[in-house]
């Protein structure tokens, strides 16, 4: 499944994470259950799973409204570390939750760190993300959760344009839509504040993405 189909409504949300993603969840739940979700945020996403995009989910959606949010591949790479990294800290949670695997982490990962500074995490990425399954979820290109074929959505929204979301959600529900802005704290990071090292990886890395979201999305000059 994607990550939310409502049969009530003939819906089919594919996620992206750090892409609205857990507001999108939040007003899924609220529409599938008829409450709001009041729990801890992160917590929403068991009920509606995200996973890496496969063919059976687009066979099962066939004749759902088929929407997804994306975001400027670069602005949402540069908010996992943020949001990911600095405040929720993900990469001790998942690569050493233990007293003694952090007492041994430096011998078994050698050059890297359970809080890397901005440099060397967007430098070394590849490694962090072999480290944490979520910090692979939440930086992993965006093709990878809505494939690279955008013409079998019935509508793409930029996270810029969640008030046309919200307003075509509403009519196509009956019920007024409000997305709450959730997963915004940590520290927030501009490309200009890396190191060119870092500036190059991150570059090349969401090349491919700027590639599938040339209608929506300009690479930086």
């Amino acid at each position: 499944m994607p990550a939310a189909i409502l049969n009530a409504h003939k819906l089919a949300f594919f996620s992206v994470p750090k892409a609205g993603s857990t507001s999108m969840k939040m007003v899924l739940y609220e529409l599938e259950h008829g409450k709001p979700w009041t729990g801890d945020p992160d917590r929403v996403h068991p009920q509606f799973p995200t996973h890496q995009i496969r063919e059976e989910d687009f066979e099962a959606t066939e004749g759902f409204w088929r929407y997804a949010i994306i975001r400027d591949p670069i602005s949402r790479l540069l908010s996992a570390y943020g949001n990911r990294v600095h405040h929720h800290h993900d990469i001790r949670k998942y690569a050493a939750p233990r007293l003694l695997e952090r007492l041994l982490f430096p011998i078994r990962h050698p050059g890297l760190s359970l809080y890397p500074d901005r440099d060397s995490f967007y430098c070394k990425l590849q490694c962090y993300q072999t480290l944490s399954f979520s910090i692979w979820h939440h930086t992993a290109p965006i093709s990878t959760f809505i494939g690279d074929n955008l013409d079998r959505f019935d509508a793409i929204y930029r996270i810029e344009d969640i008030p046309l979301l919200e307003a075509q959600l509403s009519n196509h529900t009956g019920r007024r839509i409000t997305l709450p802005r959730e997963q915004t704290a940590g520290e927030k990071i501009k490309l200009d504040m890396l190191s060119d090292a870092a500036r190059a990886s991150v570059l090349s890395y969401t090349e491919p993405d700027y590639e599938l979201l040339k209608d929506y999305y300009q690479t930086p000059s």
